[in-house]
């Protein structure tokens, strides 16, 4: 905000600057000495501190020559959506609440990029929550219950081979599972296992 020492609310100065009628009213972001001086009078001590209650932040943001720009209803929700501007219990600080709203309006300009590994787009975990949903929080190939600690991302049709990280192409398997498929494609792998169990049967009998 700039301070216009030698005009009056009228527009008129004793020295040769002047303003337009536009330039009073504030339409340029400029106040004129008169009008600064009724804002701190009106609002003794703000200009030394950072914290305010929300109707007292509320209005020494509206008494700006802005104009209204916020009101009760849209701080409150400011507040519920972010912790942070909570942190100060019944006072908002004038710093946090301007840095979280530059952030916020540079998150909504920012278009959202798929995560993506060497380039190639990877399943989203709303994406990996609907495939555990699928396949009801087991393992796709031996049917364990799948923990935090316990899964890896399997490619159905391996990397090596063609296959891509869609999500059409990944399921959910136990750690063990993955290690032991490697870069076996499913059929295959299945094929193995069940050789395996087999001959192991046949040399108990």
């Amino acid at each position: 905000m700039h301070r216009l020492e030698h005009c009056t609310s009228s527009g008129s100065g004793t020295g040769d600057l002047s303003v337009s009628p536009a330039v009073q009213q504030g339409e340029l972001g400029l106040c004129t000495s008169n009008q600064v001086d009724r804002m701190e009078n009106a609002l003794p001590g703000v200009y030394g501190a950072t914290k305010f209650r929300p109707a007292e932040f509320v209005r020494l943001l509206n008494d700006t020559p802005i104009g209204n720009v916020i009101s009760d209803r849209q701080l409150y929700r400011h507040r519920q959506k972010s912790t942070k501007l909570r942190d100060d219990g019944k006072f908002i600080c004038l710093f946090k609440y301007c840095a979280w709203l530059i952030l916020e309006r540079q998150r909504i300009r920012m278009p959202r990029k798929r995560r993506s590994v060497d380039g190639r787009e990877v399943p989203s975990l709303n994406e990996l929550r609907q495939i555990l949903a699928r396949q009801n929080y087991r393992c796709a190939l031996t049917g364990e219950i799948l923990t935090h600690n316990n899964f890896d991302l399997d490619h159905i049709v391996p990397i090596a081979e063609g296959g891509d990280f869609s999500a059409a192409n990944c399921q959910l398997v136990t750690a063990d599972v993955n290690r032991a498929k490697n870069t076996m494609r499913e059929d295959a792998f299945i094929a193995m296992c069940e050789r395996v169990a087999a001959y192991r049967s046949i040399g108990r009998d």
